[in-house]
């Protein structure tokens, strides 16, 4: 009884500022993983399931961790003919989120969090086929976010968007760019410049996929200004994939770029 006690005091002893941080923790976790999710997930309406496949298994490592679900499966292969023959052309793996408690746990870090529209019909319909499965654990499926809920200083969102849909770029002269590419989600992008500036344009078909009926958008940022912008974010904010070893170096790289700037003008 005692030990209850001494456990019930240290509880209640926490402050609301100690209970505030926790809350914006889990918060930027939960927006996170709706970012990559919305980038790399499938929400499986037949098995209740949720799917992701990844040449990177950093990734699943980290949601692993954070929500305690998930299992992985793999090696899996893709190939291609090579003078007709099948040679393996990429590896990837599989993590899978499963049964009612996980599934549950995982539907509720992402109601209300769900951005793209194609996003949030596949995301509507999977909390009513998880409410026809387990109808004794009916949630009910909040609003579509909007870009401005999710876009901006306070959301972990775009980070793990773009652990599934960013890039990185260092071309010739050391010339920098984060670029961020979506089908048919042009305001989507377009808010990411009120955020870092950039510009966003429409691909044609033969740079994204020539027999695709969707309208395929780049978002590029490569001013200073808004690169600098984009780092700030990113270290606030930081990726949990293998592309974070990606942002890491682009970073070091355009700082070493200025500080040799700032010295050849001394």
């Amino acid at each position: 009884m005692l030990l209850i006690n001494k456990l019930q005091k240290k509880y209640l002893s926490r402050t609301s500022e100690t209970t505030r941080k926790d809350t914006l923790h889990t918060t930027t976790i939960n927006q996170w993983l709706a970012g990559f999710l919305e980038g790399d997930g499938h929400f499986n309406l037949g098995r209740v399931t949720i799917i992701i496949n990844q040449t990177d298994i950093t990734v699943f490592k980290y949601i692993r961790k954070m929500f305690n679900c998930g299992t992985m499966t793999g090696p899996y292969y893709n190939y291609k003919t090579v003078n007709g023959e099948k040679e393996i052309s990429s590896t990837y793996y599989r993590f899978i989120i499963s049964g009612e408690q996980a599934v549950g746990f995982i539907i509720n870090s992402l109601n209300g969090k769900i951005l793209l529209d194609h996003s949030y019909l596949k995301f509507e319909q999977f909390v009513g086929a998880y409410n026809v499965k387990y109808p004794n654990n009916t949630i009910e499926c909040l609003p579509k976010a909007s870009a401005q809920d999710l876009i901006n200083w306070d959301s972990a969102w775009l980070s793990g968007f773009v652990d599934a849909e960013g890039c990185f770029n260092i071309e010739t002269k050391l010339k920098h760019r984060f670029i961020v590419d979506q089908a048919n989600e042009e305001a989507v992008l377009t808010e990411i410049i009120s955020l870092f500036t950039g510009t966003v344009t429409a691909r044609t078909k033969s740079e994204s996929n020539i027999n695709s009926p969707k309208t395929h958008y780049r978002y590029v940022c490569q001013n200073q200004a808004g690169i600098l912008s984009v780092i700030k974010y990113m270290d606030k904010y930081n990726l949990h994939s293998s592309k974070w070893r990606d942002y890491l170096k682009w970073k070091n790289s355009f700082q070493a770029k200025i500080a040799s700037s700032r010295r050849s003008k001394v």
